[in-house]
């Protein structure tokens, strides 16, 4: 079963049924079993790797909760001095980062091999043919659905049951449905403890507004995801793959219809499984805020994958930038490069290490490694030249609130993010740079809209505009508020004329899925 397909809206109809009869101390109950039903149905030995996760999250954290709570009563009781009372909290925090330490090592080791085997095995076999020796063996495994984004979850919180800034779930189930929520288990978003499990132990009255605005939302995730997203992929992968017979300016067009594709897909996604919880009375964590509206290429990367962004912020980007090491390069950097650039470089070397783990998250292959780095480079030197760019600011004399600078800005992030989108489209990373290689060299128009979109109906360019367009304008008007409300306040023969609209083109254009991604580029990863 999977997100976009009838399967899954006749799964979500039983459950929300189910879900508004039931006690409401009994919806949790619900709401776990829907869950592991669903994450089943991916297939029986993935269960395997999540209990993993779940049983020693949940017992790692309880640990380190019963460290803390000892630590406290015992300064309580015997009242300690100060050079006393470090010296306990301090072997305590020890303890309980050797229970962390151990928890990752586990969770993420079994990550990691089940992703990246073959990846590593690969690359060493290159190494070991340029240095003349024999190659080993490669070995790789199918990673079970969704294990990067419920170990991701699952390791946060576990950190911040270490951090003391969330207590320690004392319910095995409780903490499995927290781990396991269907929704968001195949691609997101990463939640974080309090704000989602508030709603998901909380008892929930039926109401119209959300089942309302939660049907209208899965029928928008729908719209972007069949009709826009699934019409442009077969016409990427075309370009991308059969890149040496078109010119730098096709390609360049093709980065761009990539850029919109996987933006439909992924957002479609997350509108599909954010309007599923809001039936259930559930808001989980927005992952979008209109990217491709962003000034700058860090400014984007806030707004699309939120969560995953947030994520390594937190739990990499922080504490690599505070670490000895980053200390260490900083005074490296005062002494060769003077204060400012000193004092930047313990977040260039964290920015480096973040963006190399983003790359790697996404895939196990270079292309997402170098993509990942090239995004890193744009952002570290839109800092280091700054002051820089400030100055030319300053002697032409560009407002910095006025609309023509802004719209620039815009269109240069979307330039570059399009570039960038080479390294995910293209088949090997050697293509990689041969197709950048034709777009700043080869400007050529060999442009046709047979040879771009192959064997398009007059019916699928019309289809086309019509969803590209209706995606446009509800981005524009997102931008003032929220669409649904501004909706509701619309007439009665108004509203549904736009519902059937959409729901239409949907059963008429859009091709519903069965396999075990459901077509979801997000779900490999």
């Amino acid at each position: 079963m999977t997100i976009n397909s009838v399967t899954f809206l006749l799964f979500l109809t039983g459950l929300i049924l189910a879900y508004y009869l039931l006690p409401k101390k009994a919806q949790w109950v619900s709401l776990l079993a829907a869950s592991y039903l669903f994450y089943l149905l991916t297939g029986v030995r993935n269960i395997v790797f999540i209990l993993i996760t779940t049983v020693t999250a949940f017992l790692a954290a309880q640990l380190m909760q019963r460290i803390t709570d000892k630590t406290a009563k015992r300064l309580v009781v015997e009242k300690p001095d100060k050079a006393a009372r470090q010296s306990i909290q301090k072997k305590n925090r020890n303890i309980k980062k050797c229970i962390l330490a151990g928890l990752l090592v586990l969770n993420f080791g079994v990550l990691a091999v089940l992703k990246y085997s073959g990846f590593v095995t690969g690359s060493l076999n290159v190494l070991l043919e340029i240095r003349g020796f024999e190659p080993i063996k490669e070995f790789s495994f199918i990673a079970p659905l969704g294990i990067s984004f419920y170990t991701f979850q699952s390791m946060g919180y576990s950190i911040d049951v270490f951090r003391g800034r969330v207590p320690a779930e004392k319910n095995i189930f409780k903490f499995a449905l927290f781990v396991s929520f269907f929704p968001q288990i195949t691609q997101g978003p990463i939640g974080r403890y309090t704000p989602l499990t508030e709603q998901l132990y909380a008892p929930h009255s039926f109401e119209y507004k959300n089942l309302s605005f939660g049907v209208q939302r899965i029928l928008w995730g729908f719209f972007k995801k069949l009709v826009l997203a699934d019409l442009l992929l077969p016409v990427v992968n075309g370009l991308f793959t059969g890149y040496r017979q078109f010119s730098g300016t096709v390609m360049f067009i093709a980065c761009v219809l990539r850029t919109v594709q996987s933006y439909a897909d992924f957002s479609g996604y997350m509108d599909i499984v954010a309007g599923a919880s809001e039936t259930l009375g559930i808001k989980i964590a927005e992952n979008f805020k209109r990217p491709y509206f962003s000034k700058s290429v860090a400014e984007h990367w806030r707004r699309w994958h939120i969560t995953l962004g947030a994520w390594f912020r937190d739990y990499l980007f922080y504490p690599v930038s505070l670490s000895k090491t980053a200390a260490k390069i900083g005074r490296f950097g005062r002494k060769r490069f003077g204060v400012r650039m000193g004092k930047l470089f313990p977040s260039f070397f964290a920015l480096v290490i973040v963006w190399f783990a983003t790359g790697l998250w996404h895939d196990a292959s270079w292309r997402y490694i170098l993509w990942g780095l090239f995004n890193g480079l744009l952002i570290m030197l839109a800092i280091a030249f700054e002051p820089l760019f400030k100055t030319m600011k300053e002697k032409l004399r560009i407002k910095e609130n006025s609309f023509g600078w802004k719209l620039f800005r815009t269109a240069r992030t979307f330039f570059l993010i399009c570039l960038l989108r080479v390294f995910p489209g293209a088949v090997t990373t050697k293509d990689s740079f041969l197709i950048l290689a034709k777009i700043f060299t080869d400007f050529s128009w060999d442009f046709s809209f047979s040879r771009v979109f192959g064997s398009w109906t007059l019916t699928n360019y019309a289809v086309f505009v019509f969803a590209a367009s209706l995606f446009l304008s509800v981005s524009l008007l997102q931008r003032k508020g929220s669409v649904r409300e501004r909706l509701s306040r619309k007439p009665y023969a108004v509203r549904w004329l736009i519902y059937m609209v959409v729901f239409y083109t949907i059963m008429v254009f859009g091709t519903f899925q069965n396999d075990l991604l459901g077509g979801f580029a997000y779900a490999q990863f």
